[in-house]
């Protein structure tokens, strides 16, 4: 049972970031800035392969990045993003 419960939107996202593993933080980062910039929805594996790309100082490819699937994003970003059904019209 929780011993704190946040007052407003900011406490509640910070308590949600401070409890991420340390080492998936910089996983989080990427993801989290994927989707911030990203213009459209994405599907899973495009989020899958945006992950993967390292935007350090030099740019590239971590092939280990794809190694992620749908349940690891929902494990390391645990209650930060949802995964809708994929629309068949799309």
């Amino acid at each position: 049972m929780p011993t704190h419960i946040a007052r407003d939107l900011d406490e509640t996202y910070e308590r949600i970031l401070c409890g991420i593993n340390e080492e998936d933080v910089e996983d989080v980062r990427r993801v989290l800035t994927v989707l911030c910039f990203s213009t459209r929805p994405l599907i899973v594996n495009e989020l899958i392969d945006a992950h993967a790309v390292d935007l350090g100082v030099l740019p590239y490819l971590d092939r280990d990045g794809r190694l992620y699937e749908q349940d690891d994003l929902l494990d390391i970003c645990y209650t930060l993003i949802e995964i809708a059904p994929e629309d068949d019209n799309r």
